[in-house]
C-alpha cells in the first residue's frame, strides 16, 4: 500500500517516539532490579512481566495521543479535501460561465473549452473543437506566430497579451484578444488561454477614429475657430489651424505660451476681452466681439467668440472652450449699409433718420447720468445764392466745408447731423448752464462766418439757430427737435443769431393735444381708410402681383392728416394696437372680396413696435383669420429690423405666426444691424430693401453694390426681394439686372384708394 507523505510523515514520528520509550521502559527495568534485589530471584518471568508493565505505562499516553493526533489530521485531511472540491467547483463554474473563452491546449490540440468558446467559434459538438488542432482556428496570416507562440509557452515562458485574428466554423475572421500562459495538464506541458471578442470594439475604434480623422480635416478647412483652455493648468488644451490662420502664429506657440494670446488683441479692445472674466468664473457663456492684430502680417480682424465655461462636480471651472469667427468681412458690409442708411453721402455726418436715433441715445444717458442737453437746429442763409449762381457743384463743396467748419467747432464730444439741404443739427452733452451753450454756439458762429473761397471768389454766410434743452423744455427727442426747429424759425428773423426755445414759440403742443382727442373718436367714427400701393413683377411680364396697405386719415376738419403725423401720436397714447388691428381686419375683408372676383392678390400690412411685443398679437390674427375666414397665404405682415433683432420674443412670434400660414416680410431692410445669418432662423418670406438704397442707385456704385449684395444673399436663403421707392425707368431696369424681384414707388403707381386700386387691378402688365 502506497502511503502519502502526511500519514508517512506520522509513522515516522510514531515509531521514533515507540522507540525512545523502550529505551526509557528498559532503563526503568534495570535500575528496579537494581533497587528492588527480591525481584531479581523471581525469574525471568517477573522480569518479562515488569519490563512489559513498565514499557506499557510509558508507551500508552504517547499511543492515546497520536491516535488522537491521526484522528485530527485525517479530519483535517477531510476538511481541505472538502475546500479543494468547493474551489474546484466555483472555478469550474466561474469559467463555465464567462463571457470570455476559455481553452486549454497541449500539443497544439484543443483539450479543454468551456461554452463560451463553443459559442465564439460557432460550434454546437464536442468534436468540432475538442480534440481538433488550435491552428484550424487561425487565420494563415497569424498562423506562424501562434505556433511560436504555443511553443514559448510549453517551455514555460511568460508571455504578454495580444491581439489579432481567429477563424469562425463558418469561415468567418473575427479580431481576439489572446492572454494565455503556460500550465500542467495531466504530466504535459500546456497553455490555457482567455480569448475576447474585440470586433465590434475595433469597429467602433475605427469609425471614431475615422470620424475624428474627417472632423479634423473640416475643422482644418473652415474659417470657424476651435479652442480648448484648461483653467486648472492655466494651459491650451487644443487650438485649430484658423485659430492660427487668424493669430498669424502657428498653433504651438499658442498651445506652449498661453499668456501670449492677449499679446494679439486690439490694444482698444484688451479690457472689454478682460471684463467679460468674471462672468466665465460664475460659469456663464460669453459671446462678444473684438479685434486681433496678425502676429505674421499686422492685419486687424474683427472676431466674434463665443467662450464656454465647463464646470466641475463643485461647480469650479475648469475648462474653458471657444469657437472664434472671422466677421471682418460682415462688419465691413454692416458699415456700408451703415454708412448708406444712416450717414448722409455728400458730408458723411449722420442723416436725419440716424440723428433720431442717436438723440435717443444721448437722452437715455443723460438721464442715467442726470445731466442736460442742447439740441441745437441750424439753418446756413443765403446758401440759396450760392447754388443758383455758381450750380450744385459748388453748393455741394460749400457744404463739405461747411462740415467741416463744424465738426471743428464741437469736436469729438458732441452730435452732429445733416437734416437736408442746408439744415443741420447737432447735441451739445456740456449744457449744464446756458454759459456753455452759448460759448459752443458762439465759437459756431464765428467759424461760419469767415469767408468761404469758391470759384475765385469770397462768400460770407451767416448761420442760424434754434436751441432747446433736456430736460428743461421736454423729455422726449421728437419734441426737443420741433422745440428747437421753431426756436429757428425765430432766429433765422435776426440772420445769424440764436434763440432758445420758448413755451410761446410753438402751438405744437397745442395741435398734438387736439389731434390725440380727435384720434381717439376717428377710429369709432370711420374716419380711417386703407390706400393700395401696387406691388409689380421686375422681371417676367411685369404683373401686378401684389399691393401694400397704408393707412389714411381723413380728419373732417382738418383733412387728410398724413400718417407720419399721427403713427407716432396713436404709438404714444396707446391707439396704435387697436388701429392696426382695424387695419388688418379691413386688409382680411379685401383679400375675402378679391378671392371672389377671381384675384389671388397678397396685401402687405404694417405691424408697430406694440403691436409685436404686445403678446396677444398671434391671438389676435387668429381670431381674424377665423373671423373673415380670409387665406392667411395672402396676408403679409411687415416687421423693420429692430423688431426682428429682439431675439426671444421675435423667434416665438414669427414661428406662431409662420404656423398659422401668414407671410412675413422685413421693412425697410438695410437701415438696422441685422446679419443675414441671424435672419435665417426666422420664418422670413421677403426682404424689402429701403428706398435710402434704391434712390440714386442708378448713378451711385455703391448703392448697386449693396442692394445687389443683399438680393444674392436674400435669395440664397429663400428670401423675395422688394424693392420700395422705385421712381424711375432706369432704376427698374437696373434692377431688373440686379435679381430684384418685386418693386413699388411712384414710376408706378402712388397709393391709391381702394375704387382706383380695384379699377387697375384687372391690368396683367404695366408698360416697360
Amino acid at each position: 500500500m502506497k502511503l502519502d507523505k502526511p500519514m508517512r510523515d506520522g509513522m515516522i514520528r510514531f515509531f521514533i517516539r515507540l522507540a525512545a520509550v523502550s529505551l526509557l521502559a528498559t532503563i526503568a527495568h534495570d535500575l528496579l532490579l537494581h533497587r528492588l534485589p527480591f525481584l531479581r530471584g523471581s525469574g525471568h518471568m517477573v522480569g518479562g512481566a515488569l519490563h512489559f508493565a513498565i514499557m506499557l505505562l510509558f508507551s500508552a499516553p504517547i499511543v492515546l495521543v497520536h491516535i488522537r493526533h491521526m484522528r485530527e489530521s485525517r479530519e483535517k485531511e477531510r476538511e481541505a479535501y472538502e475546500r479543494l472540491k468547493g474551489s474546484e467547483t466555483l472555478y469550474k463554474r466561474l469559467v463555465e460561465t464567462m463571457s470570455d473563452a476559455v481553452l486549454i491546449h497541449a500539443d497544439g490540440v484543443v483539450v479543454y473549452a468551456n461554452p463560451a468558446t463553443f459559442r465564439m467559434v460557432g460550434a454546437d459538438r464536442e468534436e468540432q473543437l475538442l480534440g481538433c488542432p488550435v491552428l484550424d482556428f487561425v487565420p494563415d496570416s497569424f498562423a506562424e506566430s501562434i505556433r511560436e507562440r504555443m511553443h514559448r509557452l510549453y517551455r514555460g515562458e511568460t508571455l504578454p497579451a495580444t491581439e489579432l485574428q481567429y477563424v469562425r466554423l463558418d469561415g468567418s475572421c473575427q479580431d481576439m484578444h489572446l492572454a494565455d500562459t503556460p500550465i500542467e495538464w495531466k504530466g504535459r506541458p500546456a497553455g490555457i488561454a482567455v480569448v475576447r471578442n474585440v470586433t465590434d470594439r475595433n469597429r467602433t475604434r475605427q469609425a471614431y477614429e475615422r470620424i475624428q480623422s474627417q472632423l479634423s480635416n473640416l475643422i482644418d478647412n473652415v474659417d470657424v475657430g476651435l479652442w480648448s483652455v484648461d483653467q486648472v493648468e492655466n494651459r491650451v488644451l487644443f487650438a485649430s489651424s484658423a485659430v492660427e490662420r487668424l493669430y498669424g502664429t502657428p498653433v504651438e506657440q499658442l498651445v506652449a505660451q498661453r499668456g501670449k494670446w492677449l499679446e494679439f488683441i486690439h490694444p482698444d479692445d484688451v479690457d472689454r476681452v478682460l471684463a467679460v472674466q468674471p462672468e466665465l468664473e460664475k460659469g456663464r457663456t460669453v459671446r462678444h466681439q473684438y479685434r486681433l492684430v496678425a502676429g505674421d502680417t499686422g492685419d486687424i480682424r474683427h472676431v466674434e467668440d463665443r467662450t464656454i465655461p465647463v464646470l466641475d462636480e463643485c461647480g469650479r471651472v475648469t475648462r474653458l472652450d471657444g469657437v472664434i469667427i472671422d466677421i471682418t468681412d460682415r462688419v465691413e458690409f454692416e458699415r456700408k449699409l451703415e454708412r448708406a442708411a444712416y450717414r448722409d453721402e455728400l458730408t458723411g455726418l449722420w442723416n436725419r433718420r440716424a440723428f433720431h436715433d442717436r438723440l435717443q441715445d444721448e437722452i437715455r444717458e443723460a438721464e442715467r447720468l442726470g445731466r442736460k442737453l442742447a439740441v441745437v437746429y441750424m439753418d446756413l442763409d443765403k446758401f440759396k445764392k450760392i447754388n443758383d449762381s455758381l450750380g450744385h457743384y459748388a453748393g455741394d463743396r460749400f457744404l463739405r466745408e461747411a462740415t467741416d467748419r463744424l465738426t471743428v467747432a464741437l469736436g469729438d464730444k458732441d452730435v452732429a447731423a445733416r437734416m437736408g439741404g442746408d439744415e443741420f443739427t447737432a447735441v451739445l452733452r456740456e449744457a449744464e448752464d446756458r454759459g456753455a451753450i452759448v460759448e459752443t454756439l458762439e465759437r459756431m458762429r464765428r467759424l461760419f462766418r469767415e469767408p468761404y473761397k469758391l470759384d475765385g471768389y469770397d462768400f460770407y454766410v451767416g448761420v442760424s439757430m434754434g436751441v432747446s434743452i433736456y430736460p428743461d423744455d421736454s423729455e422726449d427727442g421728437t419734441n426737443l427737435l420741433n422745440y428747437a426747429d421753431s426756436a429757428l424759425l425765430f432766429a433765422k428773423k435776426t440772420r445769424g443769431g440764436y434763440r432758445f426755445f420758448e413755451k410761446t414759440m410753438s402751438l405744437s403742443a397745442v395741435e398734438g393735444v387736439i389731434l390725440e382727442t380727435d384720434l381717439r373718436k376717428a377710429l369709432e367714427q370711420g374716419e380711417f381708410e386703407l390706400h393700395y400701393q401696387p406691388q409689380y413683377e421686375v422681371r417676367g411680364a411685369g404683373k401686378l402681383v401684389g399691393a401694400e396697405a397704408l393707412i389714411r386719415w381723413n380728419h373732417p376738419q382738418l383733412g387728410q392728416i398724413p400718417p407720419a403725423k399721427f403713427i407716432p401720436l396713436a404709438e404714444e397714447t396707446g391707439l396704435i394696437e387697436p388701429i392696426g388691428e382695424w387695419v388688418i381686419r379691413e386688409v382680411c375683408l379685401r383679400l375675402n372680396e378679391w378671392k371672389a372676383k377671381g384675384w389671388a392678390l397678397p396685401i402687405a400690412a404694417n405691424l408697430s413696435v406694440s403691436q409685436f411685443r404686445s403678446g396677444t398679437l398671434v391671438d389676435r390674427i387668429r381670431g381674424i383669420l377665423d373671423e373673415t375666414g380670409a387665406d392667411p397665404g395672402l396676408l403679409e405682415l411687415e416687421i423693420t429690423e429692430s423688431m426682428a433683432m429682439d431675439a426671444g420674443q421675435a423667434y416665438t412670434v414669427l414661428h406662431e405666426l409662420s404656423r398659422l400660414g401668414v407671410q412675413i416680410s422685413i421693412d425697410d431692410f438695410g437701415t438696422g444691424y441685422s446679419s443675414m445669418a441671424y435672419l435665417n432662423k426666422f420664418p422670413i418670406h421677403r426682404l424689402k430693401i429701403d428706398r435710402s438704397f434704391i434712390d440714386g442707385i442708378d448713378r451711385n456704385g455703391d448703392n448697386a453694390a449693396i442692394v445687389s449684395a443683399i438680393a444674392t444673399l436674400g435669395h440664397h436663403l429663400n428670401m423675395n426681394i422688394v424693392a420700395e421707392g422705385v421712381e424711375t425707368r432706369e432704376q427698374v431696369e437696373l434692377l431688373n439686372r440686379i435679381g430684384c424681384d418685386v418693386a413699388q414707388g411712384y414710376y408706378f403707381s402712388k397709393p391709391l384708394p381702394l375704387d382706383r386700386f380695384e379699377a387697375l387691378a384687372g391690368k396683367a402688365a404695366w408698360d416697360k
